[in-house]
């Protein structure tokens, strides 16, 4: 109902993400991150259950969430769990001085 009223809200999407993401419909759920993310490219709770998605398991999806994760920390330095997220990424491509400072 929520989303037949507001198409442009980026909470919508994502919450209907979870959703989709409890109920094992991986499919719809990256559908469902994706359009968050698109609406806003700064939204850290997304990105962060689009890696719990597919960043553990592809090295390819890695190295394009750090760039994403680049572009939320240009917005705002300050977001923790991004920067944690950030450096668990570069610590898995063996980047431990550059995992270090993200931490």
């Amino acid at each position: 109902m929520a989303l037949k009223k507001d198409q442009t809200n980026p909470y919508i999407f994502y919450n209907l993400a979870v959703y989709y993401f409890l109920d094992n419909d991986l499919v719809r759920t990256g559908k469902c991150l994706d359009k968050a993310l698109l609406l806003n490219p700064a939204f850290e709770d997304a990105f962060l259950l689009q890696y719990t998605l597919v960043g553990e398991k592809n090295p390819a999806d890695q190295k394009t969430l750090l760039t994403l994760l680049s572009t939320i920390q240009s917005h705002n330095k300050n977001l923790a769990s991004t920067n944690y997220l950030k450096g668990v990424i570069l610590q898995n491509q063996g980047e431990y001085i550059q995992a270090i400072d993200s931490y």
